[in-house]
């Protein structure tokens, strides 16, 4: 049985660098809205909200 060697994706991000160091993340799914700052920045540096539809 041969082994499966690592996607690409993952050894991306564990050499991923910094680009902007004071951009937020933004995840819009189709429920819910999550948006992170660095760590330090935030004494909640995730938070979520409801996402909303038009439909």
């Amino acid at each position: 049985m041969s082994k499966r060697k690592p996607s690409r994706m993952s050894q991306r991000s564990s050499s991923a660098r910094v680009l902007e160091p004071n951009a937020a993340g933004v995840d819009i799914g189709a429920t819910e809205i999550y948006v992170a700052v660095p760590a330090d920045r935030d004494t909640q540096p995730v938070r979520r909200s409801p996402g909303s539809s038009s439909n």
